[in-house]
């Protein structure tokens, strides 16, 4: 800027000269930002490199995992084969039970020619909440006008029982108070307690008619690394009463089980993959990132009110796999029992998804609040 002053400020220089000098100028000041925008592009370039080492690393561990559940498939399908075998050479027995009662072998389950484990062997003592197999797996559309009309009145007389419940004075009064929390806080704290009053909560909820509290363990998100839709993979959910039951029967003097005292929460979210079709909606995205972050929750365990004394094994309320996904006479009735899951829950959890608005919802509003 000085040489450029003292050219300028020159009255022996020629306009010749000055025209030259603009053009000079000119030529590095497109030359300046041209070496701005290389170095941008650098930058961009590096941050890619570093995300494509990211993604590398990342393929190698689901390369490994993939190749665990193609070994886990074909161990699968060679038990499947041998009890096939079995059941071709068994005898049926005179009092008329056929070769499958006699093996007592089940039907295959909808998750089970995946290459994921048997159920049982994923549960554990959890198995014996595992809800009842539906009559019907197929989307079903039966819904005839006489129907809609039954069903208007069901749907109807079943939300006043919803609200004439959550008015009930000792539903309002269950409130958990700071003496209760620092209880519960200490270290050796019993936890007993709290979950027969949850089971006592869950039953009342059941008792009022429609489907029942079903509820999904956070291991079989880790494993499936995606919700259970009910109903076809109904094998993977739990009955929250029979659940809490068991958990009584198994559980330590502290009400524990593997260290862990058992928390329901209630998933609130907005749906990914909407649709009219029930056969292709979704509420996670096409890499079930939701899956992940409840399994990753789960996993942890953590509650940063109860730390460092106590872990939770958590059980969540999903509506895929909460609510029948197929059958419209059911959906529309577990709809009409969404306060009262609420309700039943220990917690609320809510995804504010980068990919879906979830604040603007009216549903996912109401579900906080009722929270």
């Amino acid at each position: 800027s000085g040489r450029k002053h003292a050219v300028f400020g020159s009255s022996d220089v020629g306009s010749g000269e000055v025209q030259q000098l603009r053009a000079t100028l000119d030529r590095e000041r497109t030359l300046r930002k041209q070496l701005q925008q290389d170095l941008e592009i650098l930058r961009m370039q590096k941050a890619e490199c570093r995300i494509a080492a990211q993604l590398g690393s990342e393929n190698a561990s689901l390369k490994q995992e993939l190749q665990e559940a193609r070994s886990e498939l074909l161990t699968l399908r060679q038990q499947v084969r041998v009890a096939e075998e079995q059941r071709s050479r068994a005898v049926v027995p005179k009092h008329g039970t056929t070769p499958q009662q006699q093996l007592q072998l089940p039907g295959p389950s909808p998750l089970q020619g995946s290459g994921l484990r048997a159920p049982q062997d994923l549960l554990g003592w959890r198995s014996a909440a595992v809800v009842a197999r539906p009559e019907r797996l197929t989307v079903i559309d039966d819904l005839t006008s006489e129907r809609q009309a039954h069903l208007e009145v069901e749907s109807n007389a079943l939300c006043d029982r919803v609200r004439a419940y959550l008015g009930q004075s000792h539903v309002l009064s269950a409130v958990v108070t700071p003496e209760m929390m620092f209880g519960l806080s200490a270290k050796g704290a019993d936890w007993r307690q709290v979950v027969r009053t949850t089971l006592k909560r869950v039953s009342e909820v059941n008792a009022l008619g429609g489907p029942r509290f079903q509820v999904v363990w956070w291991g079989v998100l880790k494993k499936d690394r995606q919700f259970p839709k009910f109903p076809k993979n109904w094998d993977r959910i739990l009955d929250a009463e029979r659940l809490l039951e068991a958990w009584l029967d198994n559980c330590d003097a502290e009400g524990k089980i593997e260290n862990r005292a058992p928390c329901l929460t209630f998933f609130s979210h907005r749906w990914e993959r909407p649709g009219m079709d029930p056969t292709t909606a979704h509420p996670d995205t096409i890499c079930h990132k939701k899956a992940g972050a409840l399994a990753e929750y789960g996993k942890r365990g953590t509650c940063p009110v109860f730390e460092p004394n106590h872990r939770f094994d958590y059980y969540f309320w999903i509506d895929f796999a909460g609510i029948h996904q197929h059958d419209p006479w059911n959906k529309v009735l577990g709809i009409c029992k969404l306060p009262v899951f609420v309700a039943a829950c220990t917690e609320l959890a809510f995804f504010n998804s980068s990919s879906t608005a979830y604040e603007p919802r009216a549903w996912t509003r109401v579900e906080r609040m009722l929270a």
